[in-house]
């Protein structure tokens, strides 16, 4: 192979590493959206567009793009102090062994 079809073959292998793969999503539907909310341990009082956080007692507004979306949901639950104070709790009580011991 001369040096300038081993440059363009080289150039040719590179030029699919720019693709992007379409990401396939689980989509859910609304039915399945409610499912998921009203099944969450920390979600309580589960309407359309809000939900009440059971770890602080915030009504949390869900994302408009469509009812019981619960992308917003779910980022308040990664960062909800309530919910990780509850969690820190729980840990802490099984790291410490069973009562009487």
């Amino acid at each position: 192979m001369s040096t300038r079809n081993a440059a363009s073959h080289r150039r040719d292998q590179k030029s699919t590493h720019g693709v992007r793969k379409k990401r396939t999503r689980k989509v859910m539907d609304k039915a399945a959206r409610i499912d998921y909310l009203r099944k969450d341990r920390w979600t309580v009082g589960v309407m359309a567009t809000t939900v009440q956080c059971a770890g602080c007692g915030k009504t949390v507004r869900l994302d408009g793009r469509s009812e019981y979306y619960p992308g917003l949901w779910d980022k308040h639950k990664g960062k909800c102090k309530g919910i990780q104070s509850e969690i820190a709790e729980v840990l802490l009580s099984l790291a410490a062994g069973p009562k009487g011991m």
